[in-house]
């Protein structure tokens, strides 16, 4: 009869989230109600050579150090396996089954290294194990890929060859073409195994139509309780064993589960967020790495349709390999747009020139002095140029946007409300219904340092230089913090970085060389 067995990887893939700091008791704990609720296979955690021995840590140093968290009862009652990327844990460290309470060992492996990591798959089982290949990122392998790895397996006999959907990009059509090339192909004896990512909400979903499928081959489904684990989360222990229990008669202790849900699992959840995020959708939805997706949005200044228009420029081999300098010099590709902005700048000299000019930035201190604002704005006639974004109750002549999400932002509040207000913006900016008065080049008013690269405030700054304007007063330049402390909860304008304070205050000052600044309200930049 067809097998369809649950590996859970709580302990493993979890402790992406808690850098596998469980505690030896939650350890403990979880491994026998895993046992006591019939889950088949239980992966305990990583094999790393390079961590040193900690009893509350889900990282091994070998595998003699893991008989101190299992115990006999459980070793008897299912399967206890570890992972190990290849090239992490040398085989003098994988000492003989015999000496291990550890049945089997998964091994991970890139496209690059399967001749080697099937010939140490083949020194892991001659001491005993069971073996189970792990092919990261299975959807970049071609057919041909696929089909030398299951030529490997074949020869090897490993327990299971897995789908490792890495980065969450599978639908149902990619799953099951996978699934049936390596069902057809494949010795009868070997396993499929499936490895989710929940980018896409589809973890338990494709679990279930993979197990639903007519064959009569064992399945093998990775699961973490409550879908623990890196990114967007794995397919939840609780859901795929309450469905094989109603589905194939299977005999799992929810119970059990909920319990180390309730007792453990749930904290860890309060403490770091997993889940479904915009994050992990953009990256599957483009098919790239998850880090590029969070460098592009951390910079807060794209649009979406922005960062999917950078995402999708990238080259076919670094799409899933994060490379930050390559990152780095597209996003600055894609933001400098050249255009002539002589033009621009004569009009902005002859209209600032010999005016006190006021630059706001968002800080919540507008509000908190938004009568001395006004007062200083009416007692010097001065021009009032706001950055990023449109105050209520502060009038403003000229508002600079450096964001294209800011402008997605600012477009329907200046439109809807017929603000009267003439717009700068930097040429990474496409207009929509706001009409652009003044577009600058947005490579020559960035930075070189590359955290506060395209800060708006500092383009903003130079904007004015160019434009001749010898002394700026600033208002709501408030600096970092920890708290999110802006004129409108609306606009979390920045990332927080612990020097980002240190590297403003140093960059005011080298301009404050060449124009006269001063500070309205009060600021972490003042030196």
């Amino acid at each position: 009869m067809r097998k369809i067995e649950i590996l859970d990887c709580t302990l493993r893939d979890g402790g992406f989230i808690n850098n596998w700091e469980f505690g030896r008791d939650c350890i403990i704990n979880i491994i026998e109600r895993l046992s006591l609720s019939n889950i088949d296979i239980i992966e305990v955690g990583y094999l790393r050579e390079n961590v040193e021995y900690d009893i509350n840590s889900t990282q091994f140093h070998d595998t003699r150090s893991i008989n101190n968290i299992i115990s006999l009862d459980v070793y008897k009652n299912t399967k206890i396996v570890a992972i190990t990327d290849f090239g992490a844990c040398s085989i003098d460290n994988i000492h003989p089954a015999h000496k291990c309470r550890l049945h089997g060992i998964r091994i991970t492996f890139k496209r690059s290294e399967i001749d080697e990591a099937f010939l140490y798959a083949r020194n892991i089982k001659e001491k005993g194990y069971e073996v189970y290949m792990q092919p990261v990122n299975i959807m970049d392998y071609s057919s041909k890929e696929i089909l030398y790895v299951i030529e490997k397996a074949n020869e090897l006999h490993p327990t299971s060859l897995a789908l490792v959907d890495t980065y969450g990009f599978m639908d149902k059509r990619e799953l099951i073409k996978r699934f049936y090339l390596l069902d057809t192909n494949l010795n009868k004896d070997i396993k499929i195994g499936y490895h989710s990512h929940n980018n896409f909400q589809l973890a338990y979903s494709n679990s279930i139509e993979l197990v639903e499928q007519y064959s009569k081959r064992g399945i093998i489904l990775d699961t973490s309780v409550f879908g623990m684990g890196k990114g967007a989360g794995n397919a939840n222990t609780e859901l795929i064993a309450n469905y094989l229990n109603e589905m194939f008669d299977s005999s799992y202790d929810i119970d059990q589960i909920l319990e180390i849900a309730d007792i453990y699992i749930e904290k860890e959840r309060e403490k770091h967020f997993w889940g479904y995020t915009l994050l992990y959708y953009i990256a599957a939805a483009v098919k790239v790495h998850h880090s590029y997706v969070k460098f592009l949005l951390d910079k807060k200044t794209l649009s979406v349709k922005s960062i999917k228009e950078i995402l999708l420029s990238l080259d076919d081999n670094k799409k899933t390999v994060y490379d930050n300098n390559y990152i780095i010099e597209k996003y600055k590709e894609y933001q400098s747009v050249i255009v002539d902005d002589k033009e621009a700048y004569i009009s902005l000299q002859h209209e600032l020139s010999n005016n006190k000019v006021l630059l706001l930035a968002p800080g919540s201190s507008l509000v908190k002095y938004q009568d001395e604002i006004i007062r200083y704005i009416k007692n010097n006639n001065a021009i009032v140029i706001a950055i990023n974004y449109i105050p209520d109750h502060i009038p403003c002549n000229y508002i600079f946007i450096s964001s294209a999400k800011r402008y997605s932002q600012i477009v329907y509040k200046a439109v809807n409300q017929a603000i009267d207000i003439k717009v700068i913006a930097t040429s990474n900016i496409t207009p929509s219904f706001l009409n652009i008065d003044y577009k600058l080049n947005y490579e020559t008013l960035v930075e070189a340092n590359n955290i506060i690269s395209d800060s708006a405030g500092i383009m903003a700054i130079k904007c004015i230089m160019k434009s001749n304007v010898s002394d700026v007063m600033l208002a709501g330049f408030d600096g970092f913090s920890d708290k999110n402390d802006y004129a409108d909860d609306a606009y979390d304008f920045e990332v927080k970085s612990s020097n980002k304070n240190e590297i403003m205050s140093s960059i005011l000052s080298e301009l404050s060389n060449k124009i006269n600044i001063n500070f309205l309200t009060p600021s972490l930049y003042r030196k």
